[in-house]
């Protein structure tokens, strides 16, 4: 009986630890499971705040793109009216041209049938030869006189007395100049010559033909070459001759 008694205590002892071992482990195990929970809801909560910021920046992402889409379009509507004046001011500008174009034709067919009035001003301010060499051709001093045409109509111009004691290589002229009435239409048509002579004589020095067309009215003087006669090629630098035109309308 006694160890009967004994056995069955040494039994319940046993199950006493093996309750308590048991216990131990279930609390263990609970409070893993706890940790692992906890992490868990940690994470949830973690993904649900991404979610949630995803959530948030999609919808600003959305919006900027619709701003995005406005800012495109007001562009595109901006270029599209730039481009439309851009071709407007292309084509205005284009007809202008033509217009002027045609208007320079129309007058530029009329003008040489202009029976308008002007008068062409003619000024010799100096002519450049080689008086020496001159001098030396002939055995004396030679003076010269200018001849100086438009059309039929002939002028004369002597140079100023006493300018051959001024330089050795210019004739100097007298500053009044001479004019020659013509129509504007005569522009077209005619030339001016300034034939350079011997004064005491019928030989040509040299001579400028300028057809009036390439007329330019600057109101300055402006150097030309003389072209030589033959019989005066050898007298040294090509002669030149300055004059000044001037173009007046008569009323």
């Amino acid at each position: 009986m006694k160890c009967t008694i004994a056995n069955l205590s040494a039994r319940l002892k046993q199950a006493k630890n093996k309750a308590a071992t048991a216990k131990k482990a279930l609390i263990t195990h609970r409070n893993a499971s706890r940790h692992i929970e906890s992490g868990l809801q940690e994470k949830v909560a973690k993904l649900e705040k991404a979610a949630t910021n995803e959530t948030r920046l999609n919808a600003q992402i959305t919006t900027l793109e619709v701003e995005l889409k406005d800012v495109e379009d007001q562009l595109e509507h901006v270029r599209n009216e730039q481009e439309e004046r851009f071709a407007m001011g292309i084509a205005d500008a284009e007809a202008a041209r033509i217009r002027t174009l045609q208007q320079e034709e129309e007058l530029m067919r009329l003008k040489p049938l202009s029976t308008e009035l002007r008068l062409l001003r003619v000024k010799i301010f100096k002519c450049a030869l080689d008086r020496v060499r001159l001098t030396s051709l002939f055995g004396l001093v030679v003076e010269v006189r200018t001849v100086v045409k438009v059309g039929n109509v002939t002028r004369d111009i002597l140079p100023q007395s006493g300018s051959s004691s001024l330089d050795s290589s210019h004739y100097y002229f007298p500053q009044d100049g001479i004019a020659f009435p013509l129509r504007e239409g005569d522009m077209y048509s005619k030339s001016l010559e300034v034939l350079v002579y011997c004064e005491d004589g019928d030989e040509l020095i040299g001579s400028l033909v300028l057809p009036l067309i390439n007329f330019e009215s600057n109101g300055r003087a402006k150097e030309y070459n003389l072209e030589m006669s033959p019989g005066f090629q050898n007298i040294g630098n090509h002669g030149e001759i300055t004059l000044k035109l001037e173009l007046w309308k008569m009323s």
